[in-house]
């Protein structure tokens, strides 16, 4: 479907589904075609204040690198469409009467790599998917085999570069996982940057802090967990310690938790990145690949590989719960070709 002005009465609104950091993001179904989507509005508490300016000038931005990236860029949840500015109390039920814009994005396949912060304090083990299958990828998809979660979130960083724009905030919090494919989906750019515009900056972001924070996320020295719960806590998810001291503490945690290549080759990378010695993400990621088959190598040959592989098929089963049921994802057939 192409990006389009559209009337909000064409979609069916089912219910909300979470809040971001600066919009209400609510499942619905368009009546015309039967697809299913996401409506993005500012959060009512803003509208009821008249503070929703900041989140529609974002939504108008939003457009303009939709249409800058195109309909056919990979891995991001495209845009469908879009209102005028103007007031939709009477959609949406409520008595919100100040003018605002709706986005229409495609609904993401799968289930969130990291669920929601608040759902862990009800028992809900929010960082499985994002440990099943980024960090301990230990069973792959038997039949389509995929790039992995890091080499697909840099292929998509390296495609935003060149179109012009630094992909920041590629955390599991915005990224979402299709077991059926093994395709990944980011659901959010708002944090994206204009290469151009970063330019008049004192000390502007460049890609070696697009490539710190996906280090932080996606590479880790631990083994694989030797019990399922390892597999239920977020990863990464701490205090910001900077740029510099968050590389300092993964280099340490390397030197005191590899050896051998694995641990040359991935404190050299950490060290390359902490130093801004990249040209390219391109070149960046070429480096991962040698790191991420030592890291294959490395559990391949752990002497309790087979109980491990257990235990990860224990933390598939997770998947199950209800949760999960929520997001475009049914268990009984997506998981079907990890077991």
């Amino acid at each position: 479907m192409g990006m389009e002005l559209i009337q909000l009465e064409r979609y069916t609104e089912r219910r909300l589904l979470g809040m971001g950091a600066s919009y209400e993001v609510h499942e619905a179904v368009d009546s015309q075609t039967g697809a299913q989507v996401v409506l993005k509005r500012p959060w009512a508490q803003y509208i009821t204040h008249n503070q929703h300016q900041h989140a529609d000038q974002l939504s108008v931005r939003l457009l303009e690198m939709h249409r800058a990236l195109g309909a056919s860029f990979p891995h991001i949840s495209h845009l469908v469409g879009y209102t005028d500015c103007t007031r939709h109390d009477q959609f949406f039920g409520d008595t919100l009467a100040q003018p605002y814009h709706v986005l229409v994005e495609e609904r993401a396949k799968g289930v969130p790599l990291l669920g929601s912060i608040k759902d862990k304090f009800r028992g809900v083990p929010i960082g499985l998917a994002h440990n099943l299958y980024a960090l301990y990828p230990l069973v792959s998809h038997a039949v389509h085999p995929s790039p992995g979660i890091l080499q697909q979130l840099l292929e998509l960083a390296e495609g935003c570069y060149r179109k012009g724009f630094l992909a920041l905030d590629l955390g599991p919090q915005n990224v979402y996982y299709d077991p059926t494919q093994g395709r990944i989906t980011l659901i959010d750019l708002g944090a994206f940057l204009d290469r151009n515009a970063t330019r008049g900056r004192l000390q502007p972001p460049n890609l070696h802090d697009a490539l710190a924070e996906l280090c932080k996320f996606y590479v880790t020295p631990h083994p694989p967990p030797a019990h399922v719960s390892g597999y239920r806590d977020p990863y990464g998810m701490g205090p910001m310690r900077g740029f510099e001291q968050d590389l300092d503490h993964l280099i340490h945690r390397f030197r005191e938790l590899t050896t051998g290549a694995l641990q040359d080759t991935a404190v050299g990378l950490l060290h390359r990145v902490k130093a801004r010695a990249y040209e390219s993400i391109d070149e960046f990621r070429q480096e991962v690949q040698p790191y991420l088959a030592l890291l294959e190598e490395r559990n391949r040959a752990l002497p309790n590989i087979t109980a491990l592989v257990e235990v990860w098929r224990e933390g598939l089963g997770l998947l199950h719960e209800q949760y999960w049921r929520r997001f475009l994802f049914n268990p009984e057939t997506d998981l079907v070709h990890y077991r």
